[in-house]
């Protein structure tokens, strides 16, 4: 994608956890993360609200046989549960090294 002529590259965390590919419709956003000073793109469904969660409000991610170790904790707020995931560790390794190089 190119975001104010920087190429950033883009990951479709639908086709990622193996539910199909993501069909671009008027809800569909293209969030912007940056990993280890690289811009990287992500592509979801929706997007409902952005909702900065307090450190005090985020816990542990319960333990599950057979993965998840993207979940770096599960943030609490109101009477919601809100899933925190690590970015890096949902890209395959050769995604983050043809992330990185075209940073380079």
């Amino acid at each position: 994608m190119n975001l104010r002529g920087e190429v950033i590259p883009i990951v479709d965390f639908k086709k990622r956890f193996g539910m199909g590919s993501t069909v671009a419709k008027d809800t569909t956003r293209v969030i912007v993360v940056k990993i280890q000073e690289q811009k990287c793109g992500v592509i979801v469904d929706d997007v409902l609200e952005i909702i900065p969660v307090p450190a005090e409000n985020l816990e542990a991610a319960p333990t599950v046989a057979g993965g998840s170790s993207f979940i770096i904790g599960i943030g609490k707020m109101d009477a919601r549960l809100i899933i925190a995931i690590d970015v890096i560790k949902v890209l395959t390794e050769n995604e983050r090294a043809e992330m990185l190089a075209v940073g380079a």
